[in-house]
């Protein structure tokens, strides 16, 4: 679990700093083009980054289960 907890912190860091960011862009722009491709982008990026720590925590579960192996 110790091995988990870095990836998740960082990433959930990361998503919030996303989504504010694409927050304020699009409470910006009212209700523009803009705002709404500042959704579509930022629900891309939070997808892509959820993406990323669930293929990061098979990784780390993978390696724990060949390190088991080798003793």
């Amino acid at each position: 679990m110790t091995k988990k907890l870095p990836p998740i912190i960082i990433i959930l860091l990361v998503i919030i700093y996303v989504i504010s960011i694409g927050l304020v862009i699009a409470l910006e722009g009212g209700f523009s083009p803009l705002s709404i491709l500042s959704i579509i982008v930022t629900s891309i990026i939070v997808g892509a980054l959820v993406a990323t720590l669930i293929n990061r925590i098979k990784e780390i579960h993978e390696e724990d289960d060949e390190d088991l192996k080798k003793y």
